[in-house]
This record gives C-alpha cells, sequence and structure tokens, in this order.
C-alpha cells in the first residue's frame, strides 16, 4: 500500500523564478500552458472519480495527490498571467509533466489497490447475502408448494384464491431473484443492500396480501 508519504515525495516545488525578463514568454508558451492546465484539471477529476467509485471519504493520499496537482495547476495559470523568459516557462512545464508522470505511476498502482480492497469487500457482503437468502428461499419454496398443492385440489377458484395465486407467482418471481443474487453483479455494498431489501419488502408484502386474503 501506498503511503501519503509517497505520494508527497515528488521532484516538483512550484518553482517560480522571475529573475529574468529576457527572451518574455511567447504565446505559444501560453497556449501549452493552457493545454497542459487543462489536462491536469482534468487528470485530477478522474482520479477522484475512480477514487470515490471504491470510496466513500476521501483518503490522505487523494489529499496529497490533489494539493500536488493544484499547485501544477496555479504555476501554469501564471505562466499565463505573467511575463516570464520562455527559459523559465519552458522549465517549469517540464518539471509539472516529469512530476504528472510519476504521479500517475504512483496513482495507477494505489487506484488498483482501491479497486481490489473493493472488490473483496462487495465479495465478502455478497457471501453473507447468499448464505441468509438460501435459508429465505428454502422457506418461500416450501410456503409455495404448500399453498400450490392446497388450491390445485379445488375445481373452482375464488376471487380471493385468485389473487393468492397472483401473489404467489410474485413471490417466486422474488424467490428467483434471491436463487439468482450469486450471479448478479453490484457496484457497491449500498447497490447489494438495497437490492436485496427491496426483494424481502416486495416478499413481505405479498405474505401479508395472502394472510389478508386467508381470513
Amino acid at each position: 500500500m501506498l503511503s501519503a508519504n509517497q505520494v508527497v515525495a515528488l521532484t516538483y516545488k512550484d518553482p517560480f523564478p522571475q529573475d529574468s525578463y529576457n527572451d518574455i514568454i511567447s504565446q505559444s508558451h501560453r497556449s501549452e500552458a493552457k493545454l497542459l492546465q487543462g489536462y491536469v484539471s482534468r487528470y485530477k477529476e478522474k482520479i477522484n472519480t475512480l477514487f470515490f467509485s471504491y470510496n466513500a471519504e476521501k483518503s490522505q493520499i487523494m489529499k496529497d495527490a490533489d494539493t500536488i496537482l493544484e499547485k501544477m495547476s496555479f504555476s501554469l495559470k501564471e505562466i499565463q498571467d505573467k511575463n516570464l523568459s520562455s527559459e523559465n516557462a519552458t522549465e517549469i512545464m517540464q518539471s509539472i509533466v516529469t512530476d504528472l508522470k510519476t504521479l500517475n505511476s504512483r496513482m495507477k498502482v494505489y487506484l488498483e489497490q482501491q479497486k481490489e480492497i473493493h472488490e473483496k469487500e462487495i465479495l465478502r457482503q455478497k457471501l453473507q447475502y447468499i448464505q441468509v437468502g438460501t435459508r429465505i428461499s428454502k422457506i418461500l419454496d416450501s410456503l409455495i408448494n404448500t399453498l400450490t398443492q392446497t388450491l390445485i385440489k379445488k375445481e373452482t377458484l375464488s376471487k380471493k384464491e385468485k389473487k393468492i395465486v397472483q401473489s404467489l407467482l410474485n413471490i417466486r418471481t422474488e424467490n428467483n431473484k434471491i436463487k439468482d443474487f450469486s450471479s448478479t453483479n453490484f457496484w457497491s455494498k449500498e447497490e447489494m443492500k438495497s437490492y436485496f431489501q427491496n426483494i424481502i419488502q416486495n416478499i413481505r408484502n405479498e405474505i401479508l396480501l395472502i394472510k389478508k386474503l386467508s381470513l
């Protein structure tokens, strides 16, 4: 696992010498600085989007990376706004490009680690739901079978009984979702929890309706 110090330990020091005003920066340098600043901004957004797809709270490593990128962006803005020499502007931009490559290599490793941790946690929780779901599914199979056997013995069904049949069909549909839970893909623990709770709530509503119709 990368430490915060490893991310911070880049060569980029936000250098901004202004002791020479010979060879004033050209418009092409300003354009290059603007393009590079746009790239830095998009890169910052991209790594944060990836990170938050795996985590709810920002880590210190991500905060440190943000700080580095913000300093880069600030210096690139300065190149566009101030009368630096072409030599100084080129030196700063080359330093930023070098440090971006270093940061990117480290962030790739870090974000891959976060992805692996996230996927393991998803799998761990999924197995818990599968264990609970297996027990619930067996109970539902028994309930459906018992009530179905009672109803098929009747030559005709009342309106209430027909509604019970529909409820049993609905329960079977939800029960199949439980049985297929292991093959269903989830991106987050929250998505998985919501999906499972929705199934249970739908089943509960149908059972309550069957009880009401059976009175």
